[in-house]
């Protein structure tokens, strides 16, 4: 898949790729792999590898390409999606600045992103207020800023979204209740063999009780007794499943909690309860919702409700 603008190309990096980068097909000569970038495609990597490839490219980096030379000049990419929404991100070769390349290459992910008939909004977080390359590239697409505080937060709405029927006809429900566990400012997640989840799982029953799967789940998964239960949030994602030809359309209703007492051994004994720090759970944590309801835990951004 290849994106074509005036005056570059933009083309979706696989995720052999992102682990080589000397098998990107392009003149890498020049380009100047940044500390920050580095980073991200180190995360990409980790979330991939547990992902289909058919949606790849919502996770990936795109590399920009100058038609001109061939050359390299910069990357772009999603991180995911959240209940219908994805977050952008973007940097150019600092000598291929203000050449309009990152305008076109926004320009063009954009439009392909709003192909995907799940995604009404883009969203670009922590916009710092005295980066007016970065603001003006922003603006000049579209996007509005929607919240200013130490940083800037922009948004751009899908105004031609639509959930087209015959998604809704192929899509599943899976509805589950999940739990955070927070202390000495670690998380506790379950591990199985190289995945980390929240505790917690689907309803069993349509008419389940969330805080009944919670409890069962938490005995099942690490063996013990919850307290002190408080609703946090309900948050939304949608995943491909390619051999069973349909959409997944998960939905967490995230409660936080805390260890009471160890009653039994855990029935599911490939899952193991382990306390990561906040910074590590950005490659630890398989779901994205998962991951994100944390984010916004750490700003501040949710707080429980009893």
């Amino acid at each position: 898949m290849i994106l074509v603008g005036k005056q570059i190309l933009l083309f979706p990096l696989t995720l052999e790729e992102l682990k080589f980068p000397d098998s990107i097909d392009a003149d890498l000569t020049g380009f100047e792999w940044s500390e920050v970038s580095k980073r991200a495609i180190s995360m990409k990597i980790e979330k991939m590898k547990n992902l289909d490839e058919s949606i790849h490219p919502l996770y990936t980096y795109w590399m920009m390409v100058e038609k001109s030379t061939g050359e390299g000049v910069g990357l772009i990419g999603f991180k995911g999606m959240f209940q219908g929404a994805m977050e952008v991100g973007y940097g150019v070769s600092k000598r291929k600045e203000r050449l309009g390349y990152a305008s076109e290459a926004l320009k063009l992910l954009v439009n392909w992103a709003f192909e995907y008939t799940f995604c009404h909004k883009i969203t670009a977080y922590g916009v710092l207020k005295d980066n007016r390359g970065s603001i003006k590239v922003l603006e000049k697409n579209g996007f509005e800023c929607i919240e200013s505080k130490d940083t800037l937060k922009f948004e751009l709405k899908n105004s031609q979204f639509v959930f087209k029927s015959h998604l809704k006809e192929n899509t599943v429900k899976r509805p589950g209740a999940y739990l955070i566990l927070k202390a000495h400012n670690r998380y506790g997640v379950v591990q199985v063999r190289d995945t980390h989840f929240l505790i917690g799982g689907g309803l069993e029953e349509k008419d389940d009780d969330l805080l009944q799967c919670i409890h069962r789940e938490a005995l099942e998964e690490i063996g013990y007794t919850i307290k002190n239960l408080q609703y946090l949030t309900t948050m939304e994602q949608y995943e491909v499943n390619k051999e069973k030809n349909h959409y997944l359309h998960l939905i967490g209703h995230v409660f936080l909690g805390e260890l009471d007492q160890m009653i039994e051994d855990p029935i599911e004994v490939d899952h193991t309860l382990v306390w990561i720090t906040p910074d590590h759970l950005e490659n630890k944590l398989w779901v994205d919702y998962q991951r994100y309801v944390i984010e916004k835990l750490e700003r501040g951004d949710l707080y429980g409700v009893s």
